[in-house]
């Protein structure tokens, strides 16, 4: 992903240059999609730090930088909007302040019932459904 990760944080100065980023999206992609094909369903961190003010992560004056906060508050998003493939991030836990702590399942492409039932199969063992943040 270097070329991926060099392209994203370039000025796209020219078409040839947008149309080189979109291919190496694309390679990406179908890799992640070769591997991920292998294991029904991934189980991951929702995020990797406790949840943030809105706006907060926002920087229209550096895009790049906005991207690099998103990735760092949450890393393992982007590549399921990129692929297309299915996930869902549902409460595990609490903090003492009562807010949520998530897990994100991805699943295979177009396999959205396994996912579904993994977090149906969570809440049965975990019920959170009556839980409401304290800042709600």
């Amino acid at each position: 992903m270097n070329a991926l990760s060099h392209s994203a944080n370039a000025a796209l100065s020219s078409a040839s240059e947008a149309f080189e980023a979109i291919d190496a999206v694309h390679a990406a992609a179908g890799r992640a999609l070769v591997v991920s094909a292998k294991v029904l369903a991934a189980v991951e961190a929702g995020a990797t730090a406790a949840i943030q003010p809105g706006g907060s992560m926002r920087d229209d004056d550096d895009p790049a930088a906005d991207f690099e906060a998103q990735k760092q508050w949450s890393p393992y998003t982007a590549i399921y909007n990129i692929t297309g493939q299915p996930s869902i991030s549902v409460p595990l836990n609490w903090t003492d302040e009562g807010l949520p702590i998530g897990v994100q399942f991805a699943g295979r492409r177009d396999r959205e019932d396994v996912l579904i039932e993994l977090a149906a199969q969570l809440e049965e063992a975990s019920p959170w459904h009556h839980r409401r943040p304290t800042i709600w």
